[in-house]
């Protein structure tokens, strides 16, 4: 009855609904000091999940004759690959991944001696280059792009090597052949030999 003996119904208020893209911070990929390939990226979004990485390794990128797997990770420092069976993988190529919920950064590390890196450092494919495109991906559908030209876009171009060598001219002689032409006859040695400087006593 209405005397007080009766139960208070009440709806809930709606929860406030997450429409915030997450966003990627920074995003970086550089080589340690052991030569292993180390890809960095920093997001931010309140129910952050994953982070869907594609590259120029895949079977749609531009060497993709290197046919190396498309990868998600995912914002959980005690299960950043997602399965079981994604680990086996990303151990299978040599790669690590580890997730730090504080700064809800991602870094995934491509070892040097790893089959990933092989077939990166190929010099008959990309020879150590390498381009990752990056989505994040937040628990309630929301996104930082998507990956028909809207992904984040972070580079490795490996630095040419410095040639410090100098040449070595390994013989020089000079000597009148049968027909009494003098003939100089110089061998050098050098990865990147250019040219032979010729001075003699009867120049200027």
């Amino acid at each position: 009855d209405m005397d007080g003996n009766y139960f208070i119904v009440s709806q809930p208020e709606n929860e406030p609904v997450d429409e915030t893209d997450p966003e990627i911070k920074s995003a970086t990929v550089e080589k340690n000091e052991n030569g292993d390939l180390v890809l960095t990226v920093e997001a931010s979004d309140e129910n952050l999940y994953s982070l869907e990485v594609d590259h120029s390794h895949g079977k749609h990128g531009k060497w993709s004759q290197a046919n190396l797997p498309e990868f998600t990770v995912y914002a959980d420092p005690s299960n950043p690959w997602g399965t079981p069976e994604a680990k086996a993988q990303f151990e299978t190529y040599g790669v690590t991944v580890d997730y730090d919920a504080d700064t809800q950064t991602w870094t995934i590390t491509f070892k040097s001696d790893g089959q990933a890196m092989g077939v990166i450092n190929d010099k008959d494919i990309s020879n150590g280059a390498i381009e990752f495109y990056l989505v994040a991906h937040d628990s309630e559908g929301n996104s930082s792009g998507d990956m028909d030209g809207n992904s984040k876009k972070v580079v490795y171009t490996p630095e040419e090597p410095v040639d410090e060598t100098d040449p070595v001219i390994k013989s020089a002689e000079v000597v009148k052949n049968d027909d009494g032409d003098l003939v100089l006859t110089v061998v050098a040695e050098d990865e990147n030999l250019y040219s032979l400087e010729v001075d003699h006593r009867h120049g200027k």
